[in-house]
């Protein structure tokens, strides 16, 4: 298939949270479309809305960024059921525990939004923090995306109580979950990887960052490095399918999903923000340039007209609708390579 060249990211366009607006209700970002039309009466996804959160959060410039991240922290308030599990969407009513990958997201967009710039809103999400700090599950990428939650709560600017505790038993227990009879040939918390899978390289290295040594934080990068190295097809992103692949399928799979695109250029990004290694640009990139078309199928995967991505890559082709999902984490990567070109790597710590 033909690949995009290292100009085609040029014409992507600028990072903004317009495409998300566009998506935005009086409730939440709406979750799907039928092709570029909105459809209301599927609801509203926590996970969308935990995701959408975070981005706001990080574009807090953005003219757009106050409203998204009011509503969406309105309606994960409302969809709590208390310890920190919340209905996944408002479209099934009877639905009422929810899947615990949702819940990890939600706890992800509070807590970084417990250091928003917005006084209400950093208000509220301390509020409701705090009512989810002693959440448990034994998946894996729920474990990450309550510890991303639990690293932000942690370092705000009042950090919330419990925040660093909850760090801590969320690094332990995914960093545990490890199978140590295979770890010399996947040294991965899931016995396959899907298109979330990122936020676990970005989860660990964040709380190896924030509560463990300089061995610790060596060893993060390097499982990021290995999964970021699995991700890549020579010259472009070729990220694991929907179905998931593991250690004895390494090969291209289809769907693909904008989702996993965005996990491993937000891991890579905060690698690049945290040790100053230049090396860390290149995920970043490889995401950017799948959505200009050098993917698996050689197909662009966004509309100009609406700034917004396609749900998902199919072996002959986009699907052509351009739902929440798709939507939040075209603007992630968008944000990531803008990062690339305006704000400098964090320096390396010193020895010792």
């Amino acid at each position: 298939m033909p690949a995009a060249t290292p100009r085609a990211i040029e014409h992507l366009p600028q990072a903004s949270l317009l495409p998300l607006y566009s998506l935005l209700d009086d409730v939440a970002l709406i979750e799907a479309c039928d092709g570029t039309t909105p459809l209301p009466a599927t609801g509203h996804r926590v996970s969308d809305a935990g995701a959408a959160l975070v981005l706001a959060v990080s574009m807090a410039h953005d003219r757009y960024a106050a409203t998204i991240a009011r509503r969406c922290l309105s309606f994960l308030d409302a969809m709590h059921l208390g310890d920190g599990r919340f209905r996944p969407n408002d479209a099934a009513p009877d639905d009422h525990d929810g899947d615990d990958e949702s819940c990890g997201w939600a706890i992800e967009g509070i807590g970084t939004a417990t250091d928003a710039p917005w006084p209400d809103v950093s208000r509220d999400a301390r509020r409701l923090f705090a009512a989810t700090t002693d959440f448990e599950t034994d998946d894996p990428r729920a474990r990450a995306h309550a510890l991303l939650g639990a690293v932000a709560a942690a370092a705000a600017s009042k950090p919330v109580p419990g925040a660093r505790t909850m760090t801590a038993r969320m690094l332990e227990r995914l960093t545990g979950a490890v199978d140590p009879r295979r770890a010399a040939v996947w040294p991965w918390p899931e016995a396959r990887l899907h298109p979330g899978s990122g936020a676990i390289a970005e989860a660990l290295v964040a709380g190896a960052d924030a509560i463990g040594g300089a061995d610790d934080l060596a060893a993060a990068l390097a499982s990021l490095r290995w999964f970021a190295d699995i991700e890549t097809s020579p010259g472009h992103l070729s990220s694991s399918p929907t179905g998931g692949r593991g250690p004895e399928n390494l090969g291209t799979g289809f769907d693909q999903r904008p989702l996993a695109a965005a996990a491993l250029a937000a891991a890579a990004g905060r690698a690049l923000r945290l040790t100053g290694d230049r090396s860390w640009e290149r995920p970043v990139v490889l995401a950017a340039r799948w959505f200009a078309g050098a993917n698996d199928a050689g197909v662009t995967m966004f509309d100009r007209d609406t700034g917004r991505a396609y749900d998902a890559l199919r072996h002959d082709g986009a699907d052509g609708c351009q739902g929440a999902e798709a939507a939040v984490a075209f603007a992630t990567v968008l944000r990531e390579l803008q990062r690339l070109r305006y704000v400098p790597p964090r320096p390396a710590a010193s020895p010792g």
